[in-house]
């Protein structure tokens, strides 16, 4: 039964979820021992990525932010990349794609000025587009040398902007159980005076072993909801409530909470099935993406460890892309008002 194809009409389609996650709540609550709470205060998050040397200066980054404004976000991740040649190289460093200090200090103060509270989260990626989940390098001191610049001179930024959150890494997952990360947050804190966290990857926090010097656990939530293309909101709840039960036992163990730090979908059929893949072409469903935000945001606000979600992505000028990962102009920003404005 596909639920949300059957109601043209937005309010309905609202209605019927409700009945939905309110029988799931009480089954999950009932079968989970409380896992499930009041709705909690936490951060309402969008991250605007820049590809570009100086995109983030244009004067209509400004007008991208105060369209976003009326979904209810409160806060923006701020996601400038550098890179590296290989999987298995050991230098980091910017090119013509990486945004300019200038520009993003400069986008970090008018997100400020908005009203926004910010995280500042640098990626490293790969030039041959490898996966950075993938990097293991040959020369592993050079390269942690070279991270520990990399993140120092984007924590300097963090320190002089003001920004709330710095992220000192993301989804290394072949490098994350290493000890030299310990120095690396270390070196962060001598100059960096905000909140810290790590991003994940799905499949990579429990292997994660610096958390306790962190403030937060960071998820990069690409969880499969769903084991093929027709499934319903139903299947969507039941498989993030088994990807749960594993994020609750696993953060009663570590004792810190949890900050969502990306979580998206593209409006594609299927797009939950594999959330991470945004290479595949797609059949455009405006309604599976928007379903995929409902689970999120539904199940999500009710979990006492949560600090913050930040879905991914908002472009920082705005364009309708229509199989993309942006919510604007989708159903998908019709689902961020329901649940952060109304």
């Amino acid at each position: 039964m596909k639920i949300f194809r059957s109601y043209a009409n937005r309010g309905q389609r609202v209605a019927v979820f409700v009945v939905i996650m309110t029988s799931f709540l009480l089954w999950g609550i009932s079968c989970n021992d409380g896992r499930y709470g009041e709705i909690v205060d936490y951060r309402k998050g969008m991250s605007i990525p820049s590809w570009q040397s100086h995109e983030y200066l244009d004067s209509r980054v400004i007008e991208s932010m105060l369209a976003l404004s009326e979904t209810g976000a409160d806060y923006i991740a701020i996601v400038p990349t550098w890179y590296q040649e290989s999987a298995q190289g050991d230098s980091i460093y910017p090119t013509a794609s990486t945004p300019v200090d200038s520009a993003v200090i400069h986008v970090i103060n008018e997100a400020r000025a908005l009203g926004y509270g910010v995280m500042l989260k640098p990626h490293v990626d790969v030039e041959d587009g490898t996966f950075r989940g993938d990097i293991f390098p040959a020369d592993i001191d050079s390269w942690f040398g070279s991270y520990e610049q990399f993140i120092l001179h984007n924590a300097g930024i963090a320190q002089l902007t003001g920004v709330e959150i710095f992220c000192i890494g993301t989804e290394f997952k072949r490098l994350s159980s290493r000890s030299e990360w310990i120095d690396i947050i270390a070196s962060v804190k001598s100059i960096y005076d905000g909140m810290t966290v790590y991003a994940a990857n799905w499949d990579e926090y429990p292997s994660v072993s610096f958390w306790e010097y962190l403030d937060y656990v960071g998820i990069d939530a690409y969880f499969p909801l769903a084991r093929d293309r027709e499934a319903t909101i139903e299947e969507y709840l039941q498989n993030f409530e088994l990807w749960l039960f594993q994020i609750d036992n696993y953060q009663s163990s570590v004792g810190k909470d949890i900050i969502i730090t990306e979580v998206g979908f593209r409006s594609v059929r299927g797009c939950a099935v594999e959330p991470y893949e945004w290479q595949e072409d797609g059949i455009m469903d405006e309604e599976s993406q928007a379903d995929a935000y409902r689970t999120i945001l539904a199940t999500l606000q009710r979990k006492q460890w949560l600090e913050g979600i930040f879905f991914w992505q908002w472009d920082p000028i705005l364009s309708e892309d229509s199989i993309g990962y942006t919510p604007y102009s989708k159903l998908a920003e019709d689902v961020l008002r329901e649940f952060w404005v109304e």
